[in-house]
């Protein structure tokens, strides 16, 4: 399926839809899983639920205030309760690699807190400049790990069990397929003799 029915490249004979479509990085993991789970956990709507901590929402506003960013990180963090839907791919990117952990830590439960750790250590040694085949293999379980724990991590009331598949397995799953082209491009290297 494409965004809006059926691609016309899945009638093509020879075409294999699922390895000829790029997953990008941007899309579907900071602005498609990481926004997400921020949306789960601090969306009101989703207040109920055990992985909320809507009600927490200023506590992390106080420790986002109480960050100074280094270099590599080009914008402040911004509030949660205010701004978390007009996070941009940047703030998403610095807190999933750089200060998401340490901001949740006693604030997410810990069942949740371990599930996004997984994310994030899977998806930063992904983005690594040198990456060796068995750092791909180890990102790789994390994520099926991150993938399959999803369902019984966060995924409770009828609402969130139609939500989830429709919007955001295909998603996880494109994540996890990031492996896969990182693993030819490394074979095809390796085989290349200097």
């Amino acid at each position: 399926m494409g965004v809006k029915g059926p691609s016309w490249l899945s009638f093509l004979q020879h075409y294999d839809v699922v390895r000829g479509i790029a997953i990008d990085y941007m899309h579907g993991v900071l602005l498609g899983v990481q926004k997400l789970l921020l949306k789960l956990w601090f969306n009101p709507s989703f207040s109920g639920n055990a992985y909320s901590i809507s009600h927490l929402a200023e506590a992390l506003d106080e420790r986002l205030q109480h960050i100074t960013p280094t270099l590599e990180i080009s914008r402040l963090p911004r509030s949660v309760t205010e701004h978390l839907k007009y996070w941009k791919a940047n703030e998403l990117r610095a807190f999933l690699f750089f200060y998401g952990a340490m901001v949740l830590r006693g604030i997410l439960p810990d069942v949740y807190y371990k599930h996004f750790v997984l994310f994030s250590e899977a998806i930063f040694t992904l983005c690594l400049t040198n990456v060796t085949q068995s750092q791909i293999a180890h990102a790789e379980r994390l994520l099926m790990h991150f993938v399959l724990r999803l369902e019984n991590c966060m995924v409770s009331d009828i609402e969130l069990r139609i939500f989830i598949p429709f919007f955001t397995w295909p998603r996880m799953l494109g994540t996890l397929v990031l492996c896969g082209p990182i693993q030819l491009f490394l074979s095809r290297v390796s085989m290349v003799k200097c």
